[in-house]
């Protein structure tokens, strides 16, 4: 440890990039002698696993722990931080604030993963919050610059579709990876989040990549939001809308977006499309066919249904 810079020792520090404190549940002394050790190689740290970091403990040492390790990194330029699997109320995401909206995040990050933390309606909110507010020297904000942004099987409902949505405002035109399932998104939260990315426009669409919306109520009129979102996406690789109750209508123009036909473009170079749990008939499969007929993707996993083919 001494030797490669930590504690007190001064010895030549190696070069780290990435940091992966994952899958262990740390005490406070665990966490003191990691974050000594840590603090002298910051500068050089882009991206950090603090996932399922706080596992059994104590509140009042689970918050703890993640101040110190977050704490430790705050000197860190960090493009990618991943704080999943975390029991983050709102005072387990004030404590995480130095890798969420610290000294340079507005500038440099652009990969937040926030996946299983159980995040409350109003614990969302306060996420919306750091990654919005602006900060002091570029003018800018955190979701300005983020390519990635994961939210999965969290518990924030309405409030946190809101919230999600005032994050996707604020982004630029470089998202390539955007997940949000598993909430407890009802109808009008659903719409609220296809709303806010229908309005990202043909600009927020370019770079998009991977879309996972699973477990969103979208229905008739969210698949229609939906539909023109996709038709924008010409890059895009993995498309979920399962359990989205997008009904036969509803895949019908989602199956139109993908294949191109409203753009006058031929269909996205799609990998994996999973679209079971919406409600289809044997109209609604029969769009599903189509889709799979016309958009050449010889390759592409296709679920429906909790079946696969390939």
């Amino acid at each position: 440890w001494r030797d490669s810079g930590g504690g007190d020792g001064g010895g030549t520090k190696l070069p780290v990039g990435k940091v992966v404190l994952a899958d262990k549940s740390y005490t406070d002394e665990g966490a003191a002698v990691i974050a000594a050790f840590l603090r002298p190689l910051a500068p050089g740290i882009s991206r950090a696993d603090l996932s399922d970091v706080i596992a059994g403990r104590p509140e009042d040492e689970a918050l703890r722990v993640l101040a110190e390790l977050c704490g430790a990194l705050s000197a860190s330029d960090l493009e990618e931080v991943d704080l999943s699997d975390n029991a983050l109320g709102t005072k387990g995401i004030e404590a995480c604030r130095p890798v969420l909206a610290g000294r340079g995040t507005a500038s440099h990050l652009r990969s937040v993963s926030l996946c299983n933390n159980g995040l409350s309606s109003q614990t969302m909110g306060v996420v919306a919050d750091l990654l919005t507010e602006t900060d002091p020297d570029t003018g800018g904000c955190v979701a300005g610059n983020l390519a990635k942004i994961h939210f999965y099987n969290n518990m924030s409902g309405e409030g946190g579709c809101r919230a999600f949505a005032r994050i996707l405002a604020a982004t630029g035109g470089g998202l390539a990876d955007v997940r949000f399932s598993g909430t407890r998104a009802g109808r009008v939260g659903s719409l609220v989040v296809a709303s806010a990315l229908e309005r990202l426009g043909p600009e927020g669409g370019k770079e998009l990549r991977r879309l996972d919306l699973a477990d969103n109520t979208f229905g008739e009129d969210g698949a229609n939001l939906i539909a023109q979102v996709v038709a924008r996406c010409p890059n895009l690789r993995y498309l979920n809308l399962d359990e989205c109750l997008l009904g036969d209508a509803g895949m019908g123009r989602v199956g139109a977006a993908l294949a191109g036909a409203g753009a006058g473009e031929g269909p996205p170079p799609l990998e994996g499309l999973v679209l079971g749990g919406n409600e289809l008939t044997r109209a609604g499969a029969g769009h599903v066919a189509s889709l799979l007929r016309g958009g050449g993707w010889g390759r592409t996993s296709t679920g429906c249904g909790g079946r696969t083919w390939r």
